[in-house]
This record gives C-alpha cells, sequence and structure tokens, in this order.
C-alpha cells in the first residue's frame, strides 16, 4: 500500500489533502460548526468531521449514542484550556503555536519545552496519533538547541509524570540528551565549574524526585560501559591471538579452526 504512514488512522496523503480542505474553515467561529468544546471558562466553536476524522476520542464523543452526541458538546473538565486550545488549532492548522497570540498566552506558566511535553500528553490521552508525532519532533527540535540541558531536566517530571513507563518517546530524548550533554561532559572534564554548580544540584534533585529517570540513566550508562568493556575485552583477545598466531582454544591452528574467535 502506498504512503503507508498513518496519522490517527488516515494515510499521509489523506491527512495532507484533509488539512487543505479544512483551512478555508475558520477555527472557533461560528460559520458552519456543530459541535462545541467546553474547558474551564472557554468554549470553542468546531466542525465534527475535523475533530472526528483526527481523534478516536472526539470520534466516539460524535458519532455515538453519548450524552455529547446529543447536547453536540463535550466538556473537558480536567485539562488546561491553553493546551487544548494548542490542540484544537492542531486539528485545523497541523500544527500548533508555542506561544499562544492574542489575551491568552500562556508563556509565563510554562517554558516551551514544557509545551511540547504536555502537547505529547493530551495527543495520547485523546488518541491523537499525528499530534503526538509532532511534538516529539517539536521537542526534539527545540532539545538539539540546547548547549546544556538544564531546560530538559527541568521538563524530566513533567514527562515521566504524564507518561507510562512503556511510552519512550520524549523519555528516551531526555535520557539521552542527558548523558550526552552532563554525564559525559563531567566525566570528560569537559564542563566548566560554574556551570557544573548549576548543574548537579539540578541533577541531583530531579533523580532524587523522579526515581524512574534515575533507573533509566543508570540502564543506558550500564549499557554503553558494558559495551565497551566487551569492545575493549573483544579487542585484546583478537590481538593476543594474531600476535601469537593460535586460537582462542589453544590449538595452534589459527588461521583453520572453526572455533577461532
Amino acid at each position: 500500500m502506498p504512503e503507508s504512514q498513518k496519522y490517527g488512522g488516515l494515510l499521509k496523503y489523506d491527512f495532507n489533502l484533509l488539512h487543505v480542505i479544512i483551512e478555508v474553515i475558520a477555527f472557533n467561529t461560528d460559520e458552519f460548526s456543530d459541535f462545541r468544546i467546553i474547558c474551564q471558562d472557554r468554549r470553542f466553536a468546531v466542525h465534527k468531521v475535523v475533530i472526528s476524522s483526527q481523534s478516536e476520542f472526539f470520534h466516539a464523543a460524535c458519532t455515538n449514542t453519548f450524552l455529547e452526541t446529543t447536547s453536540q458538546q463535550v466538556e473537558l473538565k480536567d485539562d488546561d484550556v491553553h493546551i487544548v486550545e494548542r490542540m484544537l488549532h492542531f486539528f485545523y492548522a497541523a500544527s500548533y503555536p508555542a506561544i499562544l497570540p492574542g489575551p491568552h498566552t500562556d508563556m509565563s506558566l510554562r517554558s516551551e519545552l514544557d509545551v511540547h511535553v504536555e502537547m505529547y500528553a493530551i495527543a495520547d490521552k485523546y488518541q491523537v496519533a499525528a499530534l503526538s508525532v509532532l511534538a516529539k519532533d517539536n521537542y526534539q527540535h527545540v532539545v538539539n538547541g540546547y548547549d546544556d540541558c538544564i531546560a530538559v531536566l527541568r521538563s524530566v517530571p513533567k514527562i515521566y509524570n504524564s507518561t507510562i513507563k512503556t511510552d519512550r518517546g520524549l523519555r528516551d530524548i531526555a535520557v539521552a540528551e542527558v548523558i550526552a550533554k552532563v554525564v559525559n561532559k563531567m566525566e570528560g572534564r569537559q564542563m566548566s565549574s560554574g556551570k557544573r554548580s548549576e548543574v548537579v544540584p539540578l541533577l541531583e534533585s530531579v533523580v532524587s524526585d523522579v526515581p524512574g529517570f534515575a533507573l533509566d540513566i543508570l540502564t543506558k550508562v550500564g549499557k554503553v560501559i558494558r559495551d565497551q568493556v566487551e569492545k575493549a575485552t573483544r579487542d585484546q583477545i583478537e590481538t593476543a591471538i594474531r600476535e601469537r598466531g593460535d586460537c582462542y582454544c589453544e590449538c595452534k591452528y589459527y588461521q583453520d579452526c572453526n572455533e577461532q574467535y
């Protein structure tokens, strides 16, 4: 099947075509809207065809015999309204703003990385596969632009509190960044004393507060060390064998032995 990459049940070309079409539909206007999403003190006017085609949750809310179907609205009681607004913006534009335009900005409450972490979490909650992919890519893109990982460390508690253990999407990115930009630099003495005094207390605090992150760091570092030791051991054995001209089984026939290392 061509273009088999799926986005929330849609093929890639269907997903792109969908957004070409719905660009002409205004988000959060009453024109042709047939559904309402309520969050805190905000009421968002939306279109069933737009939200139900991208989210399994909203598809069920719009098509099944739920209260939401008969009342033509759904209330998202436990969600942050700024994150919900970004999710709805994604439904209509295939992207979301890191900084909300207009009077509803929330950047004093959260960092840019926090936005992507929370978008990843709400995508999982409401089963919006394409949004999950985008939020992960956005998180990675922002992280790649940092020289240190202070912002990454600060985002770790939110990542681990909002994702399950088996969801490695953001967890693996955070772990890899901390190892590359903290653990390796400290071991190689590539971190200044000033930066060390800033990073170490934060790292200790995060490791203490988020045991799962500490375990992931230890597991990853341990695997790297084991791989290095195993490779060094193999290299040493092979070098010794070639120098002696015999096999590791000591048969003295290195070139022809079926047991050679």
